[in-house]
């Protein structure tokens, strides 16, 4: 049974640890308590890291004699679960900065191992690095430190802007993998779903995911009651190798991948047939049927699958039908609609609106099945689906903010984000600047009202987007919307970029093209270039859109050109 735990009572400069409505002589007997208490794992688990600090922070106060590593690791722990950007870092740094006069143990490092496989952004070369460091140093590895070292080798978190570099870092981790699983004495089920995971790579070859998956399966016929025999997340793993590597070849123009698809639903099929035979570890639930649908919703983008997301929406239908452990939840839905997204039908707008509609149904019916309630991903997938047609694509949105203001979203369940904003002002800047920037207004405010719940950002790209395409449709008005997005972009938090002012200047020549604004256009062009050498970002690009640009037979002419830029350089 769960104790009440101790507490800090001052009197004076003095501080004792004293049980709740304990006498004064219990006072040692508490203490022992208490000292036991931190040395359970799941001490003060729920609180925050805060929390824990200013624990830890007290009982050296009051008791130093009594803090050992045991209680530094409540700390410690605290910081690998916050999973705030630069947590492994932080982690390191509270080993090397507070444990100095201690001697760390296995469990210590066992933490930084899991404060790098706990860190989604960082280089998948440092996370391997540092976690093999830390590995290194501990005297008695556990099936769980094992585990942990695997996770960080065998996550696909590789940046792809050089992919000759991202290959050879996906090739030496899966090797990697398949060393650290040589090594281990006692590997079991959970060991070699780690390594599947990594070999999970079309570029590696899908035979690998199928040779380990058998050598369990051959582990398992050799010592039926042993530890290692493949459940159903070694059989999805399998399934989503199948997936990516049919895109894989679809993209690459090496098939259409349809004979990937024929594996995955034989795999689904199989899976059933074990679970029939007895294999209680083993059933084709939702995670699995969800892999097939998303496959075909990653075909669709593509020619020649045109029928993916009628073949999606089969996949769900049979879900809703078997029910159960295979009953859909919200990413079944999200995935169909993505693939009508992905496929730029006309019809794919209504179709996502329909499965959407058709999501609230069954959320509604389910008594609000938490795993049926439509999420922002949902809604920013319906709103692609509408990416031609920013009049419904709005529907969608203000459905959002109706929900939004609702007395039942309390708990924010569903607010748009940066994401939805992006999707709502790249539709609308195509049709009618004035809505683009009414919607970045609104995004602007929500910035700056952002709070730690909730919060949204603008990106450079929503402002240069806005003054781009206000170039291609010059008048007086999209100049005015022109300029004050310029300015928004100029006074925001991003670096102004040289293009920015190219395009400003093309929406400026364009507007007062004519001989009647000849003396605006001075006027504009002048400033234009002012501000841009006041800024540093006069390029080759703006000297060639002045000198060398659009011109007209009267107005902006050949010779105005001309004499425009030679007046500007010979100020120079």
């Amino acid at each position: 049974m769960h104790r009440a735990l101790p507490v800090f009572r001052r009197s004076g400069n003095a501080a004792s640890i004293i049980a709740p409505h304990s006498p004064p002589f219990m006072g040692l007997r508490c203490m022992s308590l208490f000292v036991h208490d931190w040395h359970n794992e799941n001490f003060m688990e729920s609180e925050p890291l805060e929390a824990k600090q200013k624990w830890l922070s007290d009982l050296q106060t009051s008791h130093p004699s009594v803090v050992d590593v045991e209680a530094h690791l409540v700390v410690l722990r605290g910081i690998v679960n916050s999973l705030k950007p630069g947590s492994p870092q932080r982690a390191e740094e509270y080993v090397f900065s507070h444990l100095s006069g201690f001697e760390p143990t296995d469990e210590c490092y066992e933490a930084l191992l899991e404060a790098w496989s706990k860190s989604p952004k960082e280089d998948s070369s440092l996370c391997v690095l540092r976690a093999k460091r830390w590995f290194d140093k501990i005297k008695a590895p556990t099936l769980q430190s094992y585990h942990l070292l695997l996770d960080v080798v065998s996550k696909g978190r590789v940046k792809r802007s050089n992919r000759a570099r991202a290959f050879s870092i996906t090739e030496d981790n899966a090797k990697e993998t398949e060393k650290i699983l040589e090594a281990m004495v006692s590997p079991n089920t959970n060991t070699y779903n780690y390594v599947l995971r990594k070999v999970l790579n079309p570029e590696l070859s899908l035979r690998k995911v199928v040779h380990w998956l058998s050598k369990m399966e051959q582990l398992q016929q050799e010592n039926p009651s042993g530890c290692i025999q493949p459940n159903t997340k070694s059989y999805a793993i399998a399934m989503q190798a199948y997936a990516v590597f049919a895109v894989y070849r679809a993209k690459a123009g090496k098939g259409e991948g349809r004979e990937e698809l024929e594996q995955i639903e034989a795999l689904l099929k199989y899976m059933q047939e074990l679970k029939n035979d007895g294999f209680q570890e083993i059933e084709p639930n939702t995670v699995a049927y969800n892999i097939l649908i998303s496959a075909h919703a990653r075909l669709s983008q593509f020619p020649q699958h045109q029928d993916a997301p009628l073949e999606a929406e089969k996949v769900l239908r049979r879900m809703m039908a078997i029910g159960n452990s295979v009953y859909p939840d919200h990413l079944s839905f999200s995935k169909v609609i993505l693939a009508w997204s992905n496929s730029k039908r006309p019809t794919s707008g209504k179709r996502a609106a329909y499965w959407l509609s058709k999501l609230w149904e069954l959320y509604e019916a389910s008594n609000r099945n938490e795993s049926l309630r439509p999420t922002v991903n949902t809604y920013n997938v319906v709103l692609k689906a509408w990416q031609n047609d920013p009049k419904n694509m709005e529907k969608v949105f203000v459905e959002m903010l109706r929900i939004e203001r609702s007395e039942e979203n309390n708990n924010l369940f569903l607010r748009p984000n940066s994401e939805s904003f992006a999707l709502m002002i790249h539709a609308w800047v195509k049709v009618d600047v004035s809505r683009a920037v009414m919607w970045l207004e609104e995004l602007m405010q929500r910035e700056k009202d952002s709070t730690t719940e909730w919060s949204v950002t603008t990106v450079p790209d929503l402002f240069q987007v806005i003054v781009k395409n206000a170039a291609r449709d010059p008048s007086v008005d999209n100049l005015v919307l022109g300029l004050k997005v310029f300015d928004y972009y100029r006074s925001s938090r991003h670096p102004l970029d040289a293009m920015s002012y190219v395009w400003l200047l093309e929406l400026g020549l364009k507007t007062f093209s004519k001989q009647e604004n000849d003396r605006d256009r001075r006027e504009f062009v002048f400033d234009t270039v002012n501000d841009c050498c006041s800024d540093g970002l006069m390029s080759a690009s703006f000297v060639k859109k002045l000198s060398n640009g659009n011109t007209y037979y009267e107005g902006w002419t050949i010779e105005e050109s001309r004499d425009t830029v030679a007046e500007i350089f010979n100020h120079w």
